[in-house]
């Protein structure tokens, strides 16, 4: 799981059924993809046998490139980047987390064989397969299991914001022992029983990427060996050591200790100014699928505009499509070779988040009642939404479950709008509890702690204000909020908006772990999550979560998504999402299609381009034909 700024960090999702409305209602555009239901656009079969060489340019998203690179803190330290077009193309995870457009684990692409459970899922064995090395020429073993678990650990203790998705007894500290009953098999114990399902998708498939043992077990360059990793002074030395040399964005294409991969890809170059970087194929990879090309240079934009003029000019070899430009991309499929385009709602959710920490203007004690919540969230227009910022191509989503085509989540997600669009119905729940409209403002006159009060904390004649920050870019979200905002100004609610760049917003509206921003934004939208194989809201809308942004707190969420997470009740998810859709830590928006787009030149299996759609890359798929 990642957050998504429209792409992976994100961590977005519809389809199934859905799907199948989103393409008519966009049939003037959409052709059914015979090789993967419910999409935007088509894959066509390969037209050419597989050749070897060339290099395939990529556009980078708009003002998120990539710019942290050590593997155990990039999610939390950098942009979504890192993790699906930066260290996953250097340094695989345990279990390879997808398989196109259907969210599951790909063994085929594994480390390691399937996990055994036993004692009530409190012993995992892995067994890791002897066929994968460094580009050093070591096995990937036990031990580079254990090395990121020490790592992990110590990186915890210094700082849990350290760690990209951590949540106290979670991963790592539900582990009370990590071994190695031979050079390629771990045992791990863990302190509780937890789902499995969550286990292979969260623990297993997310947070544990090996690293290279023998390599990055230093506390100097040049400095000596340090085999006992495990204590937890060696383990602190050893990560302080790695997170300062990934501190030096200058040095990432330079220095040694980042040439060490297992991954089908090595970094060439990196521009620490825009974030661009090139990677060129590892020839000492021994994965599945060797790379066929030779390089791919990842380009950084600062708009979407810049990405698609580079697309119409035939500069990309593979793009994405912004929802302002599908009116185009007639002229684009006609462009030099010609292109290819296909998109799918990704797996996740895409919200307007609330700060409840927020103590600005009183807005803390406003929007801890859930009336006001539930009257934002009336005001939101996801019809219009689709027709207008995503000309179609989206389908309407109300809590965290997406109904991706392949998903076997697919049937729990909420089909219904739970506060439909309605600026009576929100004038309603405003006015019956106490607010009026004075001077064109929205006040409250009937303070107290009543049915027909406004709510506890909030005094005479407050005023209801805020400002909201959101990511520039795609240019969607900020149509979305800007709708908001008019259907919140007809209560006399007045929205003061401010765009950042995605990196920019992170700064300010995504600190789980430092107050000094807490009263500076009361609502946020950098996108959303993507990346849900088992898709529990686990870490983001728990009060220990650490993508909790907002400090979103309801015991009864908490409970729910305990269940989703340590229980064993095929129904647990479904509670969960439904109360979360109900009780609205966040304005839920439409789940937008992620519409790539790829010369004709540009070769590969179905999957490699579908995967795109979900925010996974996988370019040692692909190859290049003149014709």
């Amino acid at each position: 799981m990642v957050k998504n700024r429209g792409f992976r960090l994100a961590l977005l999702g519809a389809a199934g059924v859905l799907a199948l409305a989103a393409c008519g209602s966009s049939s003037s555009n959409n052709n059914l993809n015979k090789n993967v239901s419910g999409g935007y656009g088509s894959i066509p079969a390969p037209t050419s046998q597989p050749t070897s060489g060339g290099v395939v340019t990529y556009a980078e998203p708009a003002g998120g490139g990539p710019t942290f690179i050590f593997p155990i803190t990039d999610e939390q330290h950098a942009t979504v980047a890192n993790g699906f077009q930066f260290d996953d193309l250097m340094w695989r995870p345990l279990y390879w987390p997808t398989t196109g457009a259907s969210p599951t684990v790909d063994f085929s692409r594994s480390l390691a064989e399937p996990p055994a459970f036993a004692d009530s899922n409190k012993t995992i064995t892995i067994k890791l397969d002897k066929g994968y090395k460094w580009s050093d020429g070591a096995t990937v073993s036990a031990n580079d299991v254990l090395f990121t678990i020490a790592l992990s650990k110590a990186a915890v203790k210094e700082n849990p914001g350290n760690l990209s998705g951590y949540t106290p007894g979670e991963f790592p500290d539900n582990i009370v022992s990590a071994t190695a009953s031979d050079p390629q098999t771990v045992v791990l114990k863990l302190d509780k029983t937890f789902n499995s399902s969550w286990l292979l998708a969260q623990e297993l498939a997310t947070a544990i990427e090996p690293l290279p043992s023998q390599a990055w077990n230093i506390t100097a360059a040049g400095g000596p060996h340090i085999t006992d990793f495990s204590s937890p002074a060696n383990a602190k030395a050893i990560y302080d050591f790695l997170f300062k040399q990934s501190s030096s964005v200058s040095t990432y294409a330079t220095n040694p200790i980042w040439q060490v991969v297992d991954g089908p890809f090595k970094i060439k170059t990196y521009n620490s100014s825009t974030d661009a970087t090139n990677l060129v194929a590892n020839t000492a990879y021994t994965g599945t699928e060797k790379p066929h090309i030779a390089e791919i240079d990842e380009l950084a934009y600062t708009s979407t505009e810049a990405e698609w003029n580079d697309v119409l000019a035939g500069k990309l070899d593979a793009g994405y499509v912004d929802f302002t430009d599908l009116p185009q991309l007639p002229k684009a499929v006609k462009t030099g070779p010609g292109y290819n385009y296909y998109g799918l709602p990704s797996t996740g959710f895409q919200y307007m988040y609330f700060n409840f920490k927020d103590t600005t203007n009183n807005f803390d004690k406003i929007i801890g009642q859930r009336y006001v919540r539930q009257a934002l969230a009336h005001l939101q227009n996801e019809e219009a939404v689709i027709k207008g910022a995503f000309k179609g191509a989206a389908v309407p989503a109300y809590s965290t479950i997406a109904s991706l085509p392949s998903s076997q989540y697919s049937k729990l997600a909420i089909t219904t709008a739970i506060y439909p669009f309605d600026i009576n119905a929100a004038k309603q729940l405003m006015s019956s509890h106490g607010w009026t409209v004075q001077n064109g403002a929205l006040t409250c006159t009937s303070p107290g702690t009543g049915a027909k009060n406004c709510g506890a904390g909030i005094p005479q004649g407050q005023k209801f204000s805020f400002n909201f920050d959101y990511a520039n870019q795609p240019a969607a979200t900020g149509q979305q909020v800007e709708a908001l905002v008019s259907a919140a100004k007809q209560l006399g609610i007045t929205i003061t908006i401010k765009p950042y760049t995605f990196n920019q917003l992170i700064t300010i509206a995504d600190t789980v772990n430092s107050p000094s921003t807490d009263n500076q934004w009361a609502m946020a939208d950098f996108g959303g999550f993507t990346g849900f194989l088992y898709p529990t809201s686990d870490s983001i809308f728990n009060s220990t979560g650490s993508f909790d942004s907002g400090a979103y707190n309801s015991p009864q969420a908490d409970a729910l998504i305990h269940n989703s997470v340590f229980g064993t009740d095929p129904d647990a998810l479904v509670k969960e999402s439904n109360f979360i859709g109900k009780d609205l830590p966040a304005i839920f928006q439409p789940a937008p299609d992620q519409i790539w787009i790829w010369k004709k030149t540009l070769q590969g299996p179905a999957n490699s381009f579908s995967s795109l759609t979900q925010n996974y890359l996988t370019p040692e798929d692909w190859w290049l034909t003149s014709k």
